[in-house]
C-alpha cells in the first residue's frame, strides 16, 4: 500500500527530474547554438551543422534518460 510519505517522495522526484531534464536540453541548445556560429565549418556546410544539432538532441536524450 502507499502511503502519504511514498507519494510525497514519488511527487518531489518527478518534479526534480523535470527540472533536471529540461536544464539539461536547455543546456545543450546553447551549446548548439554556441558550436553552430562560432566554428566556420559548420556554418558554411549545413549537413555538417544539421548532424551536429541531430547529434547533440541525441547526447541530451541520452543524458537526461540516464538520471
Amino acid at each position: 500500500m502507499i502511503t502519504w510519505e511514498d507519494l510525497g517522495y514519488i511527487c518531489l522526484h518527478f518534479i526534480y527530474l523535470s527540472f533536471v531534464s529540461i536544464a539539461i536540453g536547455i543546456a545543450f541548445g546553447f551549446m548548439s547554438a554556441f558550436l553552430s556560429k562560432s566554428f566556420k565549418t559548420i556554418k558554411d556546410n549545413p549537413s555538417r551543422e544539421i548532424i551536429l544539432i541531430f547529434v547533440l538532441a541525441y547526447l541530451s536524450y541520452m543524458l537526461s534518460e540516464e538520471l
